[in-house]
């Protein structure tokens, strides 16, 4: 008979089904008629080696290796194994890799392309696998295409879709089709979903007498397919109110229609081994309170420990920093648990500017941090401009000080240099000279990144292997590459790669991957989910719905409620929700919680790592450096903040509106590392053609498509000013310098020789008026606000400079490339009028105090340098060489 267990939290699922294993095994079942499978590999081991503990027990001949014990995936690998022929699955990076690639080049998105690597290629590769879960392949999305519609259009209407159109819905459906197809088509291995169907498409396969399969709440269909096929006698554990892996496929349709199945025996277990009483009873009055199921299962659900301390909820406007103060006094192993990812980098800041040392199997700022130095390192070997060589040369793994690093960026910006002018030796421009090739970068990994990153931090040293793997990886699957390809394959590196946690008694980790474990204390910070809907989430619905009839939002409705009770039910002694005011109400439980303010006074929020310059030297070979290093006075970085700011006697609206951010403004101006991004080459390349159509003297016949596109939204933008105020262009590009101290009153008595510049894009004169027209090229008005503290800045210079009353002067921000965020194949224009306020004059006069006041006091901004918020490598280096500097 098959059997369905309800496991309730804590109640021992790989004990039980150990047991039941070893019964059989005692009353005469052979091993090889038995089948487990699980989910992870740990999970496999732990599974196990619990079994061997019961064949002990039990005094049974062999062990737990005589019985097939495999997650999903390995047995559909054995299974698949002759046609596999050893072959290797082919890992994330290689599907958002291929996802990109068709993306990039059908230009499907408007985004900048971090926010495209960063954030969108993951959502789109995890909506893939999510469809391939319930066996949809491209062929089957083409022949269901127009139903799909549909079903997309009424989403639309049903909910509220964050920041698309339904227009670019609908493009960014058909793109997703072409990544699809793309990816299918190129992939050259199978990827996990294709193992498991292609195992269900054998026509023979070992077929056992009985199968085991824990977590069943989380199976997808085709896991449930091969699981439901793979033996005569079932025994099915799992539990409902644990089914948090729904955005991977899960699907609790399949828990649910076998809780329904006659033919499954059910049984549940009830009794928790884990918890205190306050801790069980908590967990089981919050699922009642939020979940719209209150579930039967939990009825009975006790625990035989001590009733314990009740529940600490603490409220905070900024969780993730109070954290450190919800560590104090803790005892024995404590696991921080988050939602995300972001949550779980922001609290590991917080956590290294304090000094609290913690492990993690989750991806943490660090590294982040780790991977983006590597691959800007790796730019400015195989690239020769100067904004990669530069870049590359303040890396950690240069092998340079930041004051040799610092002069060679100064020399080579300065001047039309050649490689050859610099030495052999030199760490970086030395590496240059070997050529792009795989051995070239095995050999740069071998002898400077890898033993650089050991000595920095366990999480540099992991993500220098997994980068290295990677790069592998890349080369394996590619015989004919760009060194374009490579780095767009290096940026979409899949950075969640499981780790182990270590040995620290704090350990970071997500929900998803604490699923099955255990903690003395449990820190949890849950992240309130947005009601309106993701724009792939509802191509995902859309698909599943029309081609497989499942509404997968019906599903997914309740899960963070699913997912805040594995959270809970994680803790052994003492439970702490940190949670923001507005959400707290949901997780107070009067009668087994108490709810604390949250205090980050006390907490060291500026704290630092020191990066030792002379061991990075040590450690990368450079000897003579190294000792160089140890005697090298460092007051070079100091006198170059005092020179910048002592001399700098002009001042321009790009200048000061970057000064709120002490570290990004050293980097802009004073180490000038800033980047030429395609932005900014679009911004330039507008501006000259409205210029050059001032003047006409444009070849119109020379120009190309986007260029022709581009000018006539620039005319129909300056045809409309020139019509709603009566006016005509008198100005185009015009420099205008003034005193500062004609600015503003409380600015009198500055010196003369300070002065403010600005280029005034156009001007137009009518009717008495003047009109300044500001021509940017935003994908929207979002930045409109900041856009006109800079025309309050021109329109004072106007004024000032030709003597024009400020009332007789009007602005204007003319779009003239507004799109949306999903390529729709168009670029529209568009003119704010909305004039500067008394904000924008105190933001302007705010910058403007701010730079004065480093410029008579460097001090003062060394000290908010000293005091950002940023926990690169390059700042840290910077910090601790002035920390150390300050000192002497």
């Amino acid at each position: 008979m098959n059997t369905l267990v309800i496991a309730n939290p804590g109640t021992g699922k790989t004990t039980n089904i150990s047991m039941e294993v070893a019964k059989l095994l005692k009353n005469g079942i052979s091993a090889k008629d038995i089948l487990c499978i699980t989910f992870t590999n740990k999970a496999v081991e732990q599974l196990r080696s619990k079994i061997n503990e019961f064949i002990s027990k039990f005094n049974i001949p062999g062990n737990a290796y005589d019985i097939k014990v495999m997650t999903f995936h390995g047995y559909a690998y054995e299974q698949l194994s002759e046609s596999l022929n050893h072959r290797d699955i082919i890992s994330y990076n290689v599907v958002r890799y291929l996802i990109f690639k068709k993306l990039n080049e059908i230009r499907a998105f408007n985004y900048s392309r971090e926010y495209i690597i960063d954030t969108l290629i993951p959502k789109i590769e995890n909506a893939l696998r999510y469809i391939k879960s319930f066996g949809i392949l491209p062929e089957d999305i083409i022949k269901n295409h127009d139903d799909i519609i549909i079903h997309v259009k009424n989403l639309y209407k049903q909910k509220r879709i964050r920041n698309i159109s339904m227009e670019e819905e609908l493009y960014l459906f058909e793109y997703f089709i072409e990544a699809f197809k793309y990816y299918e088509e190129n992939k050259n291995n199978y990827d996990f979903n294709d193992l498991l169907m292609q195992c269900l498409k054998l026509q023979y396969r070992d077929n056992y007498k009985y199968i085991f399969v824990d977590e069943l709440q989380d199976v997808n269909e085709l896991e449930a397919q091969l699981a439901l096929s793979a033996g005569e006698n079932k025994y099915f554990v799992g539990d409902k109110k644990q089914s948090i892996f729904g955005f991977q496929g899960g699907a609790l349709s399949v828990f649910e229609s076998l809780i329904k199945d006659p033919n499954f025996t059910k049984k549940s277990l009830d009794i928790n081994y884990r918890s205190t009483e306050n801790i069980l009873k908590y967990a089981k009055a919050y699922y009642i309170k939020n979940a719209s199921d209150s579930s039967e299962e939990l009825n009975n659900f006790h625990g035989i420990m001590e009733q314990g301390n009740i529940v600490t909820i603490i409220e905070s406007e900024n969780p993730e920093a109070t954290v450190a103060m919800a560590l104090k006094g803790l005892k024995g192993k404590t696991g921080v648990l988050a939602r995300t990812n972001d949550q779980i980098s922001l609290i590991s800041e917080y956590l290294d500017r304090n000094g609290i040392e913690y492990s993690s199997d989750t991806t943490t700022h660090t590294v982040i941090e780790a991977k983006n130095d590597i691959i800007n390192f790796l730019r400015g070997i195989f690239y020769d401009d100067p904004e990669n060589i530069t870049r590359s040369l303040f890396s950690v793994f240069s092998g340079m000080t930041l004051k040799e690093a610092f002069e060679t960026s100064e020399n080579i910006k300065n001047a039309n240099y050649t490689l050859d002018i610099f030495s052999d030796d030199n760490p970086v421009l030395g590496l240059k000279k070997m050529g792009f090739n795989r051995e070239t970068i095995k050999k740069i990994f071998e002898e400077r990144i890898i033993p650089i990153a050991a000595s920095i931090n366990r999480e540099y040293f992991i993500t220098a292997r997994t980068v290295k793997a990677a790069i592998d990886e890349f080369f394996s699957m590619n015989s004919d590459y760009t060194r374009s390809d490579f780095f767009n394959f290096l940026d979409l590196i899949y950075s969640e790669e499981f780790m182990e946690a270590g040995e620290k008694d704090i350990v970071l980790t997500t929900v998803h991957k604490a699923k099955g474990r255990e903690f003395d204390n449990v820190i949890y910070i849950p992240k309130k989910t947005r009601k309106s809907e993701a724009f792939i989430d509802v191509i995902s619905s859309a698909i599943i719905k029309s081609i497989k009839n499942i509404d997968v939002e019906k599903e997914l409705d309740e899960e963070s409620i699913r997912i805040n009770f594995v959270a809970i039910t994680r803790a052994k002694y003492n439970l702490t929700i940190i949670s923001t005011p507005g959400e707290m109400p949901n997780f107070s439980i009067p009668e087994y919680s108490t709810v604390l303010s949250g205090n980050t006074d006390g907490l060291n929020n500026n704290s630092f790592n020191k990066y030792n310059e002379a061991y990075f030297q040590f450690v990368a070979g450079n000897y003579d450096r190294s000792r160089n290093i140890l005697s090298e006075n460092t007051s070079w970085l100091v006198s170059e903040i005092y020179n910048f700011f002592k001399s700098k006697n002009v001042l321009s609206f790009s200048l000061i509106s970057s000064i709120d951010n002490p570290f990004q403004f050293l980097k802009r101006y004073i180490l000038r590392l800033d980047e030429k991004t395609t932005a900014l080459l679009i911004g330039l390349q507008s501006h000259e053609l409205a210029e050059l159509n001032y003047k006409n003297e444009i070849e119109e016949e020379n120009l190309e498509e986007d260029q022709a596109s581009t000018l006539e939204r620039i005319r129909s933008i300056n045809n409309e000013i020139e019509r709603n105020f009566n006016a005509r262009q008198i100005e185009s590009e015009t420099g205008i310098i003034i005193k500062v101290n004609e600015m503003f009153d409380e600015f009198k008595g500055i010196d003369d020789s300070i002065m403010f510049y600005g280029k005034l894009d156009a001007v137009f004169a009518g009717d008495g008026n003047i009109i300044i027209l500001d021509y940017k090229t935003d994908k929207n008005t979002g930045n409109a606000n900041h856009h006109r503290v800079q025309l309050l800045s021109y329109k004072i210079l106007y004024s000032v400079k030709n003597s024009v009353p400020v009332e007789k002067i009007f602005t204007a921000l003319g779009y003239i490339r507004l799109r949306g965020n999903i390529n729709t194949n168009k670029i529209e224009h568009g003119i704010v009028y909305k004039e500067p306020d008394k904000n924008s004059e105190e933001k302007l006069k705010n910058y403007i105090t701010k730079f004065l006041e480093y410029k008579n006091n460097p001090e003062k901004f060394i000290q908010d340098l000293l005091n950002a918020n940023d926990n690169s490598v390059l700042y840290k280096r910077i910090k601790n060489m002035l920390i150390n500097f300050s000192k002497m």
